[in-house]
C-alpha cells in the first residue's frame, strides 16, 4: 500500500512539469509551422499603446490589492489583528508567485500565507478560518458577478433565470453555512478529522496526528461571529479583485488597437480563462488558458491576430508581471540587509502537527 501511494504521489509531482514541457513544445512547433501568425502577433505587440498598457498595469495592481483586502477584512472578522496593508500586499504578491510558478502551487501558496499570518501573531484558528472563507467568498463572488453580467447581456430564458437566482443566493447561502459551522463545531470537527485522517494516511503518519490541534481550532469557531459589514466588505473586495482583473483584459485589447467586444463576450472570455486555469495541469494554465480566452473572443467577432496579441499581453501581466513582482519581493525579504537578520521560516503547519511545505499551496484567489 505504501509503495502504491508513494508511486501515485511521485506521478502527481511530475504531472505539471511534464505538461508544461509538452505545451511549450506544442507552442514551438506552432511557431515554426505558422510563422506568419507569430510575426503578425509580434507586430501588434510591438505597436502596443503605452497609455492603455499603463492603465492595464494599474488595474492589475488594484486586483491584487483586492485579494489582500479580502483577507484583511476576514482576519478582522475573526478577531485577529490585521497586518498592515502594504505588508500584506507584499505577502499576497509572493503567495501569487508561488501559486503560478511551482508544481502544486495553490496549496503551497496557502501554506505560505498561513505561515506568514502565524509569524505576525495571528492565531491558528483565525488564520485558517480567514483563508478558507476567503476562497469560498471568492468563488461565490465570481459566480455572482459573472453570472449577472452574462444574464443581463444575453436573452432571458428559463435556464438563465434559474441560474441567476442560484447565483444571487450563493453569497447569502455561503454566509449562512459559515454561521452554522461556527455555532455547530462538532460536525466540523468530525469532517475535518476525517479529511485529516486520510491525509495522514497518504503521508504515512499515524491517523490521529494533529487531531488535537484540529479540535482546538474548530472549538474556537463559535467565537468567530462576523458582522454583516464584514461580509459586505469581503464580497466587495472580492468583486474588486475579479472586476479589476477582467478590466485588465479589456485594457489589453485597447492597448493593441482591438475593438472591445460586448460586455457579455468579454466576461465570457474572462470566465473561460479562469475556469481553464483552475482545471489546467500546466502551471498557471500556460497554453490552455490563452487558447480558451482567444477562442471565445474570436468566436464573438474579434479579429484573430489582435485578439491573440491582447491575450498574450494580458497573460504577461496576469500572472506574468504579478509573478515577477512576487519573486522580487521574496528575494528581497530573504536577503539579509546590513542591519537585518535573515528571516526564519515559521514551522507550524495548517492543523497537521508539523506542516509540510511540499504539501500545501495558496486563492487563489483570484488570479
Amino acid at each position: 500500500m505504501d509503495t502504491v501511494d508513494g508511486a501515485r504521489r511521485s506521478r502527481r509531482r511530475w504531472v505539471r512539469p511534464v505538461a508544461g514541457t509538452v505545451v511549450a513544445g506544442v507552442l514551438v512547433v506552432a511557431a515554426v509551422t505558422h510563422p506568419s501568425v507569430v510575426t503578425a502577433t509580434l507586430r501588434v505587440l510591438v505597436a502596443v499603446r503605452p497609455g492603455w498598457l499603463t492603465a492595464a498595469v494599474l488595474v492589475e495592481v488594484v486586483s491584487v490589492l483586492g485579494i489582500a483586502q479580502l483577507h484583511r477584512v476576514l482576519l478582522g472578522a475573526a478577531g485577529a489583528t490585521r497586518p498592515r496593508t502594504g505588508d500584506y500586499l507584499a505577502v499576497t504578491y509572493v503567495g501569487g508567485a508561488v501559486s503560478s510558478s511551482l508544481p502544486g502551487g495553490p496549496a503551497l501558496a496557502i501554506a505560505y500565507v498561513y505561515r506568514q499570518l502565524r509569524a505576525r501573531g495571528v492565531a491558528e484558528a483565525s488564520a485558517a478560518w480567514a483563508l478558507v472563507v476567503a476562497g469560498a467568498v471568492s468563488t461565490a463572488t465570481i459566480a455572482l458577478v459573472g453570472g449577472t453580467v452574462l444574464t443581463l447581456a444575453g436573452h432571458l430564458t428559463a435556464v438563465t433565470v434559474v441560474l441567476g437566482a442560484a447565483e444571487v443566493a450563493a453569497v447569502p447561502g455561503l454566509i449562512a453555512l459559515v454561521r452554522w459551522a461556527a455555532r455547530h463545531p462538532r460536525p466540523v470537527i468530525r469532517f475535518a478529522s476525517a479529511v485529516l485522517g486520510r491525509f495522514n494516511l497518504l503521508r504515512r503518519r499515524p491517523v490521529h496526528t494533529g487531531r488535537e490541534r484540529v479540535v482546538a481550532a474548530a472549538s474556537t469557531l463559535n467565537g468567530i461571529r462576523p458582522a454583516w459589514r464584514h461580509w459586505l466588505g469581503a464580497v466587495s473586495w472580492s468583486a474588486v479583485n475579479w472586476c479589476a482583473d477582467a478590466a485588465c483584459l479589456a485594457l489589453c485589447l485597447l492597448a493593441v488597437g482591438a475593438a472591445l467586444p460586448s460586455p457579455g463576450a468579454l466576461v465570457l472570455a474572462y470566465v473561460a480563462g479562469v475556469v481553464t486555469t483552475t482545471l489546467a495541469v500546466t502551471p498557471a494554465g500556460l497554453g490552455t488558458t490563452e487558447a480558451a480566452i482567444t477562442t471565445v473572443l474570436v468566436a464573438h467577432g474579434s479579429p484573430a491576430q489582435p485578439a491573440l496579441a491582447a491575450v498574450l499581453l494580458f497573460r504577461l501581466l496576469s500572472p506574468g508581471l504579478n509573478t515577477a513582482v512576487g519573486t522580487a519581493i521574496a528575494a528581497i525579504r530573504r536577503s539579509p540587509g546590513p542591519d537585518r537578520p535573515a528571516r526564519q521560516p515559521v514551522r507550524e503547519g495548517l492543523g497537521t502537527g508539523g506542516g509540510d511545505p511540499e504539501r500545501d499551496r495558496v486563492g487563489g484567489v483570484g488570479t
